[in-house]
């Protein structure tokens, strides 16, 4: 008989401590950001245009 070859888990890879944040404390890292927003205008148009550019490559990437 054949064994049986465990199945091989690919490990995630964090390119940042905001990433590794976001995955594994979602609730408190939206917060963090909705604070950071509150307090800097400027931040919170980068803010947003990163997050559309990063989501723009996502689709890309579809």
């Amino acid at each position: 008989m054949a064994q049986k070859q465990p199945k091989k888990q690919t490990e995630k890879v964090y390119r940042s401590m905001a990433e590794f944040k976001e995955h594994f404390f979602p609730h408190s890292y939206a917060k963090e950001l909705a604070h950071e927003r509150s307090q800097d205008p400027k931040s919170f148009g980068t803010g947003l245009v990163q997050e559309l550019l990063k989501d723009m490559k996502q689709q890309l990437r579809k």
